[in-house]
């Protein structure tokens, strides 16, 4: 997998519901098709490109996160937040001029 972020967040929007469930607590193949309701071939397709990004690891037959996933995984939340946000705001926006400043205060730096 390529180490420039590609790959990362392709996987990252794939799987996050997988990352997500895995995120709470470790969790066996079967546990993900059961409570994601989600086919076993998915499951194995998902842990397999998670592991491949350093976001999962196998901990006996149950896999958990690591730190690069936790921190991909809060990143991405917060990439979604901050986009979902401008996206409610759009109307709001085209109001501005167009030589407005623009400014980062959706982000969590300006919270």
């Amino acid at each position: 997998m390529a180490d420039d972020g590609t790959d990362l967040r392709s996987v990252l929007t794939k799987r996050e519901a997988i990352l997500g469930y895995l995120a709470e607590s470790p969790a066996r193949k079967p546990e993900l098709v059961d409570e994601l309701s989600i086919s076993r071939s998915t499951v194995d397709r998902a842990i397999g490109e998670l592991i491949d990004t350093d976001c999962v690891v196998a901990d006996g037959a149950a896999y958990t996160v690591t730190k690069t996933g936790h921190l991909a995984l809060a990143e991405r939340t917060d990439y979604v937040a901050s986009t979902d946000a401008i996206g409610r705001a759009s109307e709001l926006l085209k109001q501005l001029p167009a030589t407005a400043r623009s400014t980062r205060c959706f982000s969590r730096e300006q919270q």
